[in-house]
């Protein structure tokens, strides 16, 4: 899929369910200082669950106070994720599956939640292993910093249209199966 460029980062955080992780709020709330600093940056952000979300229009984030950072949410929310961007900062599944459709291949990529290891498992399932999943107890604006400084190698384009044949494969043998059991109704 051929995909418009637009410069800058796109970034999708988030607050974990039943999230009181002290560590993770601060480490929230530094990332989001760091990304105001970066004023040379266009910023497209997702805008966070509260009580964050609050914090982020409170600092002025989709009002214009902070320029260089666009808050989207609600529908427009995988809009930032359809065009090529310098780098991706993904707390979210379908914002990064959404950013690798549309050719992106500089992520970093978490997985918040505890007791799971969807993210991790659904790359696994379509063939994406080569691409890293940190968990919440490695999320840091320090790492984000790195990223958006120098990002990481892109993730190698010949894996990553494997990986999305194979899950368009797997939705498509869904479809039929579910197609199947209609018919038998």
């Amino acid at each position: 899929m051929d995909a418009a460029e637009k410069k800058g980062f796109a970034v999708a955080l988030r607050v974990p369910n039943h999230c009181n992780d002290a560590r993770y709020f601060a480490a929230l709330r530094h990332t989001l200082s760091y990304l105001e600093g970066r004023s040379h940056t266009c910023i497209d952000m997702v805008r966070v669950e509260d009580p964050i979300g609050i914090e982020m229009e409170s600092r002025g984030y989709g009002k214009g106070d902070v320029r260089h950072i666009h808050l989207v949410y609600g529908d427009e929310m995988y809009e930032p994720f359809r065009f090529k961007r310098d780098g991706i900062v993904s707390c979210r599944l379908h914002t990064t599956l959404v950013a690798l459709l549309h050719g992106n291949r500089q992520l970093v990529q978490y997985q918040l939640e505890g007791n799971t290891n969807k993210i991790r498992e659904i790359l696994d399932d379509i063939g994406l292993n080569c691409m890293p999943v940190y968990g919440r107890e490695h999320f840091s604006s320090a790492r984000i910093e790195d990223f958006l400084n120098d990002p990481a190698d892109p993730i190698d384009e010949a894996k990553v249209c494997d990986a999305l044949a194979n899950a368009r494969a797997m939705v498509q043998s869904g479809l039929d199966e579910f197609e199947k059991w209609l018919q038998s109704l």
